[in-house]
């Protein structure tokens, strides 16, 4: 069996901090910049808000990664990161993207917003459940 090189990746959800007046323009600015950071760091992904939170699975090389999310840790639009999975995987689940985003709606932001809520109140998050929410949201944009 030929060797395969195993994909790191990490999992995470924030507060964001931005002011619902420029949220729009600003999250535009985030994506445009990530999509391009992304393909150059061979990152692959997806990102997606709720109400007031960021969710996020980034994948790729492990130092790309690691210095990506060094980046949205410091960075002042989000606050509270909170990695929910991080480790090597034999595949990428976004492969196809540099950055797929949308703004999730019913039923799939309601599903997504009760986890993320369940998680920041201390419950273990529901892994699985995240992540076919945002694959399944992938597929449809």
């Amino acid at each position: 069996m030929p060797f395969q090189k195993r994909i790191y990746r990490t999992s995470y959800f924030s507060n964001i901090a931005i002011p619902l007046e420029i949220r729009a323009n600003e999250i535009s600015t985030i994506v445009s910049a990530a999509r391009i950071h992304n393909k150059q760091q061979r990152i692959t992904g997806a990102l997606s808000h709720v109400k007031n939170y960021f969710i996020q699975v980034l994948e790729g090389p492990e130092a790309s990664v690691r210095e990506t999310l060094r980046r949205i840790v410091d960075d002042p639009r989000h606050n509270n990161v909170r990695i929910y999975q991080e480790g090597f995987f034999n595949s990428r689940l976004f492969s196809d993207w540099s950055l797929a985003f949308a703004s999730m709606n019913s039923p799939d932001e309601k599903a997504c917003f009760q986890l993320l809520e369940k998680t920041a109140a201390g419950s273990h998050l529901d892994v699985t459940a995240i992540e076919e929410i945002l694959l399944k949201w992938s597929e449809e944009i």
